[in-house]
């Protein structure tokens, strides 16, 4: 399953008590329960980056640590601007 992209809008709000650290663990650990519960299985979630220069690449991804701690990889596709693509003719 691919989810394209995880956006605020689409998740489920906080909880009583909840940080936004807490409701963002919350909702990569629900996703990855999908996975866990269905042996064989793969779940990919686009998601957003920060935008910002980090030396830890898991600050990369948008939203708190909650979300990239939750799952059993993170993957970062990145390239520096107006780099053209491996194979582009631009």
């Amino acid at each position: 399953m691919i989810l394209d992209t995880l956006s605020a809008g689409e998740c489920p709000g906080a909880q009583r008590g909840d940080d936004p650290y807490q409701r963002d663990y919350r909702i990569g650990a629900a996703l990855k329960a999908l996975t866990d519960d269905h042996p064989g299985t793969t779940v990919i979630v686009n998601h957003h980056d920060r935008k910002v220069s980090s030396d830890d690449f898991v600050g990369a991804v948008s939203g708190t640590y909650g979300l990239a701690e939750s799952a059993d990889t993170v993957v970062i596709l990145g390239r520096g601007r107006h780099d053209s693509l491996p194979g582009s003719s631009r």
